[in-house]
């Protein structure tokens, strides 16, 4: 996961290479483009980081785009889903915060590189649709204020590993250099955020491994499966889904519970349509709408 040349890190504070004015956006772009000598067969390149990105922003960089507001200007951050992914982030802050002062970048990279897949292949396909304006404004509010956070805390720990995408990327809706902005903590810029009952319940959240607390995992598993089915029957991911059946435990059902708009928007499941049941060991069976 390297731009280019060799793979030792920026410093944490302040910033060793910075793109000139000239060639710092062409390199950008260049190095956006996924190139598998870089990033090994089967991983994605720079170019569809910068479509995650984008699709966070509504549209690409033309000038027109939705940019999410600043999260201090924002409504409170209320769902579920955000908040437990907010959660996580937090842990990933500190793991690679720690990580980098014990000089250990191949593990703080791991650690941001997990989380980003995580955040783009699952949290950001479950709440898209909440975060153009579908369901009520206090939810829309929420999602757009966890995605705009996220990208900026994201952006400051990927800097010392890709100065010329995330330089490129934070131009878009940050003034200055990302390169000299505050390095993100975990308390400040991602718990911070949220008021002290919020918080609290965010830790909690982005903490629990099992149980209702697991939102965005138990999420993820659950849209894994609709996919895995369309998939399989060379449908669209665009197609109506009639019955999702979700048999578990009751905390992993709690956790489907608290994100039910979310998953059925994400997996096109017909109003009432998705079923829990209490049992185990975990199941989802899904019934694809007739075309």
């Amino acid at each position: 996961m390297r731009e280019e040349g060799d793979r030792e890190p920026q410093q944490v504070h302040g910033h060793r290479a910075q793109p000139d004015e000239e060639a710092g956006a062409p390199r950008a772009r260049h190095a956006m483009r996924g190139d598998e000598r870089v990033h090994g067969p089967g991983r994605r390149g720079e170019g569809e980081r910068q479509e995650d990105a984008e699709a966070e922003h509504g549209g690409d960089d033309d000038g027109d785009a939705d940019v999410p507001p600043d999260p201090r200007q924002a409504g409170a951050i209320t769902e579920p889903l955000d908040r437990d992914m907010l959660g996580r982030l937090a842990g990933v802050v500190r793991e690679v915060t720690d990580s980098l002062a014990a000089y250990d970048h191949t593990r703080a990279l791991e650690a941001a590189e997990g989380f980003f897949w995580t955040f783009c292949d699952d949290y950001v396909e479950l709440v898209k649709l909440r975060s153009y304006g579908a369901g009520d404004e206090g939810a829309t509010a929420s999602a757009r204020a966890a995605l705009s956070l996220a990208l900026g805390v994201q952006l400051r720990l990927f800097a010392p590993f890709l100065p010329f995408v995330t330089e490129e990327v934070w131009s878009w809706w940050q003034d200055g250099s990302v390169h000299v902005a505050p390095w993100p903590d975990a308390e400040r810029d991602v718990l911070g955020a949220l008021d002290r009952h919020d918080r609290a319940g965010a830790e909690a959240d982005g903490a629990e491994a099992d149980g209702a607390d697991a939102v965005l995992e138990t999420a993820a598993w659950v849209l894994g499966a609709i996919r895995k089915e369309k998939t399989a029957l060379r449908r669209s991911m665009r197609a109506g889904v009639a019955e999702v059946v979700v048999t578990a435990p009751a905390g992993q059902l709690a956790a489907v519970e608290r994100a039910r708009r979310d998953l059925t928007d994400a997996g096109g499941v017909e109003t009432g349509g998705l079923v829990l049941v209490e049992g185990d060991p975990p199941l989802v069976t899904v019934t694809l709408a007739d075309t």
